[in-house]
């Protein structure tokens, strides 16, 4: 399972979580190439083994409207 961005606290976050469901452990995922903004409230896909993002709020509170693959 994979977890990209998020809030926390009052601040949104760029983060990106790798749940293992073997082994029930959580790492942080490594990222490379241009990374999207900070954001929260967005749609994330898995599309033919490449994961999308995109919209959601960005770290200001203003909406995006962008689309990020990887």
């Amino acid at each position: 399972m994979i977890l990209v961005g998020g809030i926390r606290g009052d601040t949104s976050n760029g983060d990106t979580w790798i749940f293992d469901l073997k082994t029930n452990l959580w790492e942080v995922g490594k990222s490379s190439g241009e990374i999207p903004l900070a954001m929260d409230d967005h749609t994330l896909a898995l599309v033919d083994k490449q994961i999308v993002v995109f919209g959601g709020f960005g770290s200001e509170g203003l909406r995006v409207n962008s689309v990020h693959s990887a």
